[in-house]
């Protein structure tokens, strides 16, 4: 389930290629839904448009269900919180599939001893909660399970888990429309905090604060790089 963020945003379109290498390079028979996929509510149940997110959940999970799919994964932690836990809710009943984020694959797969030709980078690595990852979703040891592989210097912020600090950029990036300074301040203080912990990269695990957080870095002209952890995970496999 790419999603809209890594479907439209030229910054998150890089994370939908990598996430695809990624999955096959640990063997994943996978597919993308193509143009029947459809918003996945996220920003309509944050506006309370609770219909239309119930007309979008029943034509996704029909045509889902329709393919045979065991599981669907998604490198966007809204995306995933939505399919996994109000669409039970908008269509009344159970779904007959299991849904995750890319990297609880990930992980599942290096503890199977896949992807052990993972080059480990010397940079320093600070990486970034996302709200819905760790305080909803929580997902909080897989992230760092995948970092532990791939670089030999992973550096935490101050808050980190559930005391996160958010990007600055809200369920699908909204604040972004409703309250742009608002947003940059955020991200800027993570760069701040990124910057006086040494760190040479903030990885994170969400297209939105991957978009957030480089739209600040160019704006102060920050040296700090920005990565979503699956772009980093396929650049030190060389996956192309």
């Amino acid at each position: 389930f790419v999603g809209c963020t890594p479907s439209y945003r030229s910054q998150g379109q890089d994370i939908a290629y990598a996430t695809s290498l990624v999955l096959n390079s640990v063997g994943e028979d996978w597919a993308i839904l193509g143009a029947d996929e459809w918003c996945c509510g996220a920003p309509l149940l944050a506006i309370g448009a609770w219909e239309e997110a119930e007309e979008h959940a029943k034509h996704n999970v029909e045509f889902i269900e329709s393919l045979g799919v065991k599981r669907v994964v998604s490198s966007c932690p809204s995306c995933v919180n939505t399919l996994k836990n109000y669409y039970p809710t908008l269509i009344k009943r159970q779904l007959t599939f299991k849904v995750h984020h890319v990297i609880e694959i990930i992980a599942e797969r290096l503890r199977e001893g896949v992807l052990n030709n993972v080059k480990k980078s010397d940079l320093k690595i600070i990486y970034h909660d996302p709200c819905q990852l760790s305080r909803t979703l929580k997902l909080f040891k897989e992230p760092r399970q995948i970092l532990s592989k791939i670089t030999n210097k992973v550096l935490e912020f101050p808050e980190k888990g559930v005391d996160t600090k958010c990007c600055g950029a809200g369920v699908g990036d909204l604040l972004e429309i409703i309250d742009p300074a608002t947003r940059l301040e955020a991200a800027g203080l993570r760069l701040f905090q990124a910057g006086l912990a040494g760190a040479d990269v903030i990885v994170s695990a969400c297209p939105d604060c991957k978009i957030a957080l480089s739209d600040a870095a160019r704006r102060v002209k920050s040296g700090i790089e920005v990565l979503d952890i699956v772009e980093l995970l396929a650049i030190q496999a060389e996956l192309s």
